[in-house]
C-alpha cells in the first residue's frame, strides 16, 4: 500500500472516530489500558469508563479498525472464518497511528487488549505517560468456561446478524486465560499504571489504591477457576463416595451426564455442580439417617 493511500484511509477512519464517538481533547488527559481474555466482557469496561469521564472517551479497539483495509471484502471472501489473521498487520498498524495521534491531541483514550503478552500494554502505558496522561489498567475476568461460552454465543449472533463473525480459536482463548495472572502482575509492579482495577461480571474486585500490598494475579486466578476448581473437589468427593451411593443414584448421575454432554460448556459446569452437590447432600442425609438410627 503506498503510503498517500494510506494517509487517506487513516483519515477517513480518523475522522469516522471522531464523529461517531463525539469526543473532544482534554488538558489532564486519562488513559486506559483494557485486558481479558477474550468473551470476559470488556465491552463492561468501556461502560464504566465512558460514566467516568461523562462520555468523553476516545474508545480505540483495533478489531473495529479491520474494516478499512483496503481489500476488506476480498479477504472476508477468500478466508472467512481465517480472515482476521489476513488482516491483524493492518488493524495492529492503524491502532499505532489512532494513540499516536490521541495522544499528541490530548483525548482522553481507552485502548483494548487481552494481556496475552505484556509488551503491548506496557509499551502503551509508556507512551502515554511520555505524553503526561493520568494511566490506568482496567482488566475483565470471568470464569473461564463463562467467558469461552461467551466466544460462541458472540460468534452465532454476528452470524444471525449478518455481521462478519469474529471466531476466537480455543487454544488462543486458554492461553490468555494461562497467561492473565502473571502478565497483570508484570504490568502491575512495572509501576506504569497509576490505578490498577479488576473486574469480574458481578463488580469490582481488585482496587490499587484499596488493597494496598497485594496483587492481582491472585484474586484473577481465583475468578478464572472458581467454578472449575469447584466442580473437581465435588467430582474427587463422588469418587471416594461411590461405594455409598446407591443403585439408583447412580443412575441418576449417569443419566443425567449423558444429558449435561449436550449443554453449553459454562451450562455444563454449573449444571454438574448442581448435580454433584445434591447427590452429596443425600449421602450426608442418609448418613445422618443411618446414625441417628443407630443412637435409638
Amino acid at each position: 500500500m503506498s503510503d498517500r493511500r494510506e494517509a487517506l484511509i487513516f483519515r477517513h477512519l480518523w475522522n469516522d472516530l471522531i464523529s461517531e464517538q463525539q469526543v473532544s481533547p482534554v488538558k489532564s488527559p486519562k488513559g486506559f489500558v483494557l485486558g481479558g481474555q477474550p468473551g470476559a466482557g470488556k465491552s463492561n469496561l468501556v461502560g464504566i469508563i465512558r460514566q467516568e469521564l461523562n462520555r468523553n472517551v476516545l474508545i480505540i479497539n483495533g478489531d473495529e479498525f479491520r474494516r478499512y483495509h483496503p481489500n476488506f471484502d476480498g479477504i472476508q471472501e477468500q478466508y472467512g472464518i481465517d480472515s482476521p489473521k489476513h488482516t491483524a498487520a493492518f488493524s495492529g498498524h492503524m491502532t499505532e497511528r489512532v494513540i499516536e495521534k490521541a495522544l499528541r491531541e490530548g483525548y482522553n483514550i481507552s485502548v483494548e487488549g487481552t494481556f496475552r503478552t505484556t509488551e503491548t500494554p506496557m509499551r502503551t502505558l509508556e507512551k502515554m505517560r511520555e505524553h503526561g496522561y493520568e494511566t490506568a489498567v482496567y482488566i475483565q475476568t470471568a470464569p473461564s468456561e463463562v467467558s469461552w461460552q461467551s466466544t460462541l454465543e458472540r460468534y452465532q449472533v454476528m452470524e444471525l446478524l449478518g455481521e462478519t463473525p469474529r471466531a476466537t480459536p480455543k487454544e488462543h482463548h486458554d492461553l490468555v486465560v494461562k497467561l492473565l495472572p502473571q502478565n497483570a502482575d508484570t504490568v502491575f509492579l512495572s509501576g506504569k499504571a497509576d490505578v490498577f482495577k479488576v473486574f469480574s461480571r458481578e463488580g469490582l474486585i481488585f482496587d490499587s489504591r484499596i488493597y494496598k500490598g497485594q496483587i492481582p494475579s491472585i484474586i484473577i486466578d481465583q475468578e478464572l477457576h472458581r467454578n472449575t476448581r469447584r466442580l473437581e473437589m465435588l467430582e474427587s468427593r463422588i469418587k471416594q463416595e461411590s461405594d455409598v451411593l446407591s443403585d439408583f443414584q447412580k443412575k441418576v448421575i449417569y443419566e443425567a451426564e449423558k444429558l449435561i454432554a449436550g449443554l453449553q460448556p459454562a451450562d455444563q459446569v454449573h449444571a454438574k455442580i448442581n448435580l454433584y452437590d445434591s447427590q452429596l447432600q443425600q449421602i450426608e442425609r442418609q448418613i445422618l439417617n443411618t446414625d441417628i438410627g443407630f443412637d435409638r
